[in-house]
């Protein structure tokens, strides 16, 4: 396992390795060093019993490391190569060595894709303002445009870059709103915004290799689902209070 030391530089060995466990199988050893700006873990597991076609895996990195970060395990046996995706949503996964259809694997990762937007506070808030204030079709088209246009280039923010972005969009519209209720042209705005979440769907999905287009567009139908229903909802629940 290879991790950026910046993650893991004040956790201890142990705790790295526990957050590893396949289900029927004991750890036996494991042993971490520094290698160049990674951290390199090798660690080895023995299976109480024989493996049928299926392997569950827990992990649990995102607890300790980076919350919003996605951890791919690539499993060989037999010649056949397989990948489980984590995160904050998806800690266990069945690793299945049978060949999967390809709707089966597409569909694995845009529920996982959609999924993860419970786990991205700033992203739902900034969804929330922008159905209530701003033009959500404009910020979805955008986000859909720049996801793909990002996807297969080799850009990459530092870490933290996309989260102060989404806080500096969510303070941006509020002000807006606020100062300057009747200023036109709001689409410009969503869109730009949209742009920057966009990219940042594509620098979390390229992970994944290729499920990277079915967990971008499973994360991206569930902006769109939030973001058209905010505003509705929001007018909703002030015209009752008022």
């Amino acid at each position: 396992m290879r991790l950026p030391i910046y993650e893991v530089d004040k956790l201890e060995p142990a705790a790295i390795a526990s957050a590893f466990r396949f289900t029927g199988a004991k750890l036996l050893t494991d042993d971490c060093s520094p290698l160049g700006e990674e951290l390199v873990c090798r660690m080895s597991f023995a299976f109480e019993a024989a493996l049928g076609e299926a392997v569950e895996a827990t992990v649990t990195l995102s607890r300790i490391t980076v919350p919003n970060h996605v951890h791919i395990m690539k499993l060989t046996r037999a010649g056949v190569t397989r990948q489980g995706v984590f995160d904050r949503s998806f800690e266990s996964e069945k690793i299945d060595f049978h060949q999967d259809a390809p709707i089966e694997a597409w569909w694995r990762g845009a529920r996982q894709g959609f999924a993860q937007i419970a786990y991205q506070p700033l992203l739902l808030l900034l969804l929330l303002v922008v159905g209530y204030t701003a033009k959500p079709p404009a910020y979805l088209a955008a986000g859909t445009v720049a996801f793909f246009v990002v996807l297969p280039d080799r850009f990459y923010a530092p870490s933290g870059f996309f989260q102060i972005a989404t806080a500096l969009s969510i303070a941006y519209l509020v002000f807006e709103r606020w100062l300057f209720p009747d200023a036109g042209a709001k689409w410009i705005a969503s869109a730009a915004i949209g742009a920057v979440e966009g990219a940042a769907i594509a620098v979390m999905a390229r992970a994944t290799g290729g499920g990277a287009v079915p967990l971008g567009a499973g994360n991206l139908a569930a902006q769109a689902l939030v973001a058209l229903l905010a505003g509705p909802f929001i007018r909703g629940v002030i015209a009752k209070l008022r």
